[in-house]
């Protein structure tokens, strides 16, 4: 399995070393949000989501540290679940 990592940061900079968001999927196949802005793992944020609940907990992120407010960031449309 993979991590997604998203920062905020200049274009310019070549190598970024300030907070991040790291997005895991769990063997459990739940989703693990964590904010490294301290290397001090207690006092990361963090959240285990159920796989529905990873595109709003996402979307409450990014507005909450106004890295992508709300307003501009589209509701996504529910996804349809698909029958096997």
């Amino acid at each position: 399995m993979h991590d997604l990592c998203i920062t905020q940061n200049p274009r310019h900079l070549s190598r970024y070393d300030g907070p991040y968001l790291r997005v895991s999927p769990l063997h459990n196949g739940r989703v693990e949000f964590r904010c490294f802005d301290t290397m001090i793992t207690s006092k990361q944020w963090s959240r285990v989501v159920n796989p529905a609940d990873t595109i709003p907990r996402l979307l409450h992120f990014l507005d909450q540290l106004l890295w992508f407010p709300k307003e501009v960031l589209p509701v996504p449309p529910a996804v349809p679940r698909q029958l096997d």
